[in-house]
């Protein structure tokens, strides 16, 4: 399933295609149809990686004991095609995905990490495939360190989303579903019910916007575990920043390349929260901002069509906040496109925020600003009843003459409704760290997308047909990060776009710590462009072969055929 050369280990389209078992390296080995149950269930069930790996080993345990009760010697267990390399011969398997041991060998069972990775690769990778031309696409070296899963999800992120967004938001031609009304407008909405906890350190931002420069995100990553030593409130990278004066009280190094953006963050920062005292503003708005304690856990913003759609997400530390909101639209609008019109619960603020702030440092006049500077904006029926200002009970209705037909027969709930939805999630989004929850949030999203619209996942390159050829082969961002303060830059030439802790960065001995750690990782390098299909239409497997089974287990010979004949597709 998984090939490997000197610098790389990836897979095929060809094999995820068509490969009846799942190998991705370790010692175990999945039938494609142990992921298909996990995907249905999860969709329709809301199933979570430790519910659905219990249940099958419960499964294996029943199974067990009544055919114990049958014979005495050996034990038949059918597993539902997943099995396990070892190192115990007398393990034999059958291409009927029966295992037969002996009464005293351990049954092979499920473990949650190991399925929870491979499922995320394994989606991923169909993703990949089904929106591109490539022909392969990398994976980790491998799956049990956890130093390097972290490096490849932070450093292929960016374009996976990439890929999400160029294509979702031109789906309307290949939706089976939507009618002549689709995309015709988005809707902006945040969730809070499926949260995780993040570190407290608030005063993180990220370089990314060209048009904003510095804004504030917060810290994504997870505060130490109960098993660990340190101030559980912060991930390891702020342990020793929890002292530091506030936002307010920040000495910025006249030196440091970052100093003016950093200013600039810190100024429209503190007119955001100026502004929602003032009595003008919207009372929606001022609530949401003063009274929001959320300095600990996190929630996720993301936009629709009226279609039902996805068209984007971020996560979203503690309040929305309007420049977050206008980050979140500029990045969809970097790989996609939006309709003209959108409806949101504070549209009334956002209007008013991007018409002050356009064409000044705090929103740079660009293609993507000038587009939402012309915008129309209404307040959503469903939280329209709670707006007390004039304007928000005038021009901001949807039902305004003003409007025209625009906001005419679009489903304001359609967030609602998904987040509904979504919360039956929560206890699942509360066990991912970052940055895996975001591969997470985008599998999930990617699969009820292709669900709403009746688009096959198992079609592959079906996103050649809508996605213009720079967007599928250029991975214009690497993801956020805040590991490498030594790179912090906005400049455009760099490939990385990493957010800042601008408060005070990690200190050097942390630097060479983790420097030192990651000296033995090969980070993998983001496929900016793979061969075309026709230059490449079938991989030599003499070139790029297979991390055989037998270099693991020399005696596992029935693991071995397997994994051999997941690599041929035979």
């Amino acid at each position: 399933m998984h090939y490997q050369t000197p610098t790389d280990t990836f897979v095929t389209a060809e094999s995820i295609r068509n490969d009846e078992y799942i190998y991705f390296g370790g010692e175990t080995v999945y039938h494609h149809e142990i992921f298909v149950d996990f995907h249905s269930q999860l969709l329709t069930s809301y199933m979570s990686f430790a519910g659905f790996t219990e249940a099958y080993n419960d499964k294996i345990d029943t199974l067990r004991n009544r055919n114990a009760r049958q014979n005495d010697q050996t034990t038949t267990i059918s597993t539902g095609a997943f099995t396990q390399c070892t190192n115990k011969p007398t393990q034999q398997h059958t291409s009927s995905g029966l295992i037969q041991r002996k009464r005293r060998s351990s049954v092979t069972k499920m473990n949650e990490k190991s399925i929870q990775i491979n499922y995320i690769i394994y989606e991923t990778m169909r993703m990949v495939f089904m929106l591109t031309d490539s022909t392969k696409y990398p994976i980790p070296r491998t799956l049990t360190d956890k130093q390097v899963k972290d490096t490849y999800f932070r450093t292929h992120n960016d374009y996976f989303y990439s890929l999400f967004t160029a294509f979702w938001t031109r789906h309307k031609t290949l939706s089976k579903t939507c009618s002549t009304n689709c995309s015709k407008v988005f809707l902006v909405d945040g969730h809070r019910k499926a949260h995780r906890f993040v570190c407290q350190q608030e005063n993180v931002c990220d370089l990314s916007t060209e048009e904003m420069g510095a804004v504030h995100v917060g810290c994504p990553e997870t505060p130490l575990r109960a098993t660990e030593l340190g101030d559980k409130r912060y991930c390891r990278l702020h342990q020793n920043q929890q002292k530091q004066p506030n936002s307010n009280q920040t000495k910025v190094d006249i030196n440091d390349p970052n100093a003016e953006m950093i200013k600039l963050a810190n100024e429209a920062r503190q007119q955001e929260i100026t502004a929602s005292k003032e009595e003008h503003t919207c009372n929606v708005y001022r609530d949401d901002i003063i009274n929001d304690k959320r300095l600990s856990s996190y929630g996720i913003l993301v936009t629709f069509f009226n279609c039902s759609v996805i068209v984007g997400f971020d996560e979203c530390p503690r309040s929305e906040g309007m420049r977050r909101v206008i980050r979140h639209l500029l990045r969809i609008l970097e790989y996609g496109q939006l309709p003209s019109a959108c409806m949101y619960d504070t549209a009334c603020m956002l209007k008013l925020f991007i018409k002050n702030w356009y064409d000044t440092p705090y929103l740079k006049k660009s293609e993507r600003t000038e587009f939402l500077s012309k915008v129309t904006f209404a307040i959503d029926r469903f939280h329209q009843p709670n707006h007390k200002q004039a304007m928000c009970k005038h021009e901001m209705r949807a039902d305004h003459e003003s409007h025209g037909s625009t906001f005419n027969d679009v489903d304001s709930q359609v967030a609602e409704r998904m987040f509904s939805y979504l919360t039956n999630f929560k206890h699942s989004f509360r066990a991912y760290t970052y940055p895996k929850s975001r591969a997470f949030f985008l599998i999930l999203f990617h699969l009820k997308n292709c669900k709403t619209t009746k688009i096959n996942p198992d079609e592959q390159r079906i996103g050649c047909c809508v996605i213009p050829k720079d967007e599928q082969t250029t991975n214009k961002r690497n993801d956020s990060s805040i590991r490498t303060p030594q790179n912090l830059s906005h400049n455009k030439n760099l490939t990385q776009k990493p957010i800042l802790t601008f408060i005070s960065t990690v200190d050097d001995e942390q630097v060479e710590m983790l420097a030192t750690e990651d000296e033995t990782i090969s980070p993998v390098r983001a496929q900016l462009r793979v061969l075309k299909a026709e230059q490449n239409k079938t991989l030599n497997q003499n070139n790029f072969p297979l991390r055989d089974t037998l270099q693991l287990s020399t005696n596992t010979t029935g693991a071995s055929s397997i994994a051999s004949k997941s690599a041929s597709g035979k």
